[in-house]
């Protein structure tokens, strides 16, 4: 198994783990849940997404170097703001050859990369090369995903409802964050299927 692929299936089954720790402690319990037994569900929806955000990262590594002019018009030298720089920013790179300066350059830019919406994926798909038809299917219920995770992250799942029998924080089902566990988990085996060498007969 290619490093990228083992890596990616063990990020899932850390995820998983969090989902088996719900299931023994929390969804067994009879009635409604309170707000704070959510939270392992709201966790492995952030390390869930944050497994999506590496395999992508990882890929555009790999893949990003060996774009096109037009690709790599719009990434940074690494060190350098700004579109433009002056041939002096180059002496920090004297001994190293034209491949390794955009590998870094990739790198440093990637590392300050997110993917929050289905638009997002799709510039990936661009910078990587990979076919966007192949992957665009998964867009919608990721989309989804990244919306919930984002709320979770930038608003603490805040609820604006009110009324009888109101929480402060909006639910999460068990159900739905599996749902999107094996949209990750299909997205991710048909980029890696598309990006990865086949094994050798």
């Amino acid at each position: 198994m290619d490093e990228l692929e083992e890596h990616f299936h063990r990020n899932l089954q850390r995820v998983e783990n969090l989902l088996a720790l719900y299931d023994t402690s929390v969804a067994k319990a009879k009635g409604r849940k309170p707000v704070m037994s959510g939270d392992l569900l709201r966790s492995a929806i952030v390390f869930l997404h944050s497994t999506l955000e590496d395999l992508l990262r990882s890929v555009e590594v790999r893949r990003t170097p060996a774009a096109g002019e037009s690709v790599l018009n719009d990434i940074p030298l690494v060190g350098v703001r700004g579109e433009k720089f002056a041939l002096g920013k180059l002496a920090a790179h004297r001994g190293k050859t034209v491949d390794a300066v955009i590998l870094e350059s990739v790198a440093a830019y990637l590392e300050r990369q997110s993917y929050n919406n289905p638009e997002e994926l799709a510039a990936f798909c661009a910078r990587a090369g990979v076919d966007k038809g192949m992957l665009q299917p998964f867009f919608g219920v990721l989309g989804e995903f990244m919306r919930r995770r984002h709320q979770i992250v930038h608003r603490a799942v805040r609820d604006e409802g009110s009324g009888s029998g109101h929480h402060h924080a909006t639910s999460i089902s068990r159900s739905r964050v599996n749902t999107w566990l094996e949209a990750v988990r299909n997205f991710g085996i048909a980029l890696l299927n598309e990006v990865l060498p086949p094994l050798a007969g």
